[in-house]
């Protein structure tokens, strides 16, 4: 395995720099810096096809920097990115999964573990997810839920993702779930995948807050599962100033509110 420890810096500084990592395992800990100016996308596994490889951003400091955008398994399968115990994240972009990369992970968790994507975070491909967990947060423009059967997950308190614009549901079978006490706070909310999404909010104090408005359009068919759909319980939250549920003659769109909240302000 590779590590970055204490007092310790890994600097990749041009496009020629390249990595091979057999074992595929990769951590930055103890304070240590991971920066990659290669100018290209940063991958875990240090390539685009890796597959069952690993790497961990762990404790206060501990960091993996680029100016350019970092992806987890854009073309590989079962690669995991924990960001855990304070460690740091920070990237113009970062996507999980790919056209064909599915099965893929990334995880903060622990108070203080952070994730900046300044232009936003993709779950694309099949199967991939985006976990917040307790005491995580993400920073950036938005989230998008492009690829099958993709989740995005906020669990526990302190976890909180903070989007400047949007989030998007727009992958067959995507998800997004609010729980345990979590926080999201958007823009806009968009659930428009031809195949049906969900989002599920539960638990007290969990709160999904919106500036700009939540949209939930109808899908392209009718097929009992294939439904856009909000559903709101156990005390949970929603706040936003507008609300737009669609109908369709053939799709579905449904909004649930099962002893739960929704808060429309009408708010300019």
């Amino acid at each position: 395995q590779l590590v970055v420890g204490q007092g310790g810096g890994m600097f990749m500084a041009n496009s020629s720099a390249s990595v091979t990592l057999t074992s595929g395992v990769f951590r930055v800990e103890q304070g240590g810096l991971f920066r990659d100016d290669t100018g290209g996308t940063s991958h875990v596994g240090f390539s685009s096809i890796s597959s069952n490889a690993s790497a961990t951003i762990s404790g206060n400091s501990s960091t993996w920097l680029t100016p350019n955008a970092i992806s987890v398994g854009a073309g590989g399968s079962q690669n995991q990115l924990l960001v855990e115990f304070g460690g740091n994240l920070l990237a113009s972009s970062a996507t999980i999964g790919g056209s064909s990369g599915n099965n893929n992970r990334l995880t903060l968790n622990g108070a203080n573990s952070s994730c900046f994507a300044t232009n936003g975070l993709t779950v694309s491909g099949s199967q991939n997810q985006f976990l917040i967990q307790t005491g995580g947060v993400f920073f950036g423009s938005q989230i998008i839920a492009s690829g099958s059967s993709a989740l995005v997950s906020l669990a526990g308190t302190g976890a909180v993702a903070n989007c400047s614009t949007q989030i998007v549901l727009s992958g067959s079978q995507s998800r997004l779930q609010i729980t345990g006490g979590a926080n999201l706070f958007t823009s806009n909310g968009v659930l428009n995948a031809s195949f049906g999404s969900t989002a599920d909010l539960s638990g007290e104090s969990s709160l999904w807050k919106l500036t700009g408005g939540l949209t939930i359009s109808a899908t392209v068919f009718s097929f009992s599962f294939s439904t856009n759909r909000v559903v709101v319980s156990s005390n949970a939250s929603i706040i936003s100033p507008s609300l737009s549920l669609s109908s369709s003659s053939f799709g579905r769109a449904a909004l649930l509110i099962q002893s739960g909240k929704l808060f429309v302000t009408n708010a300019s």
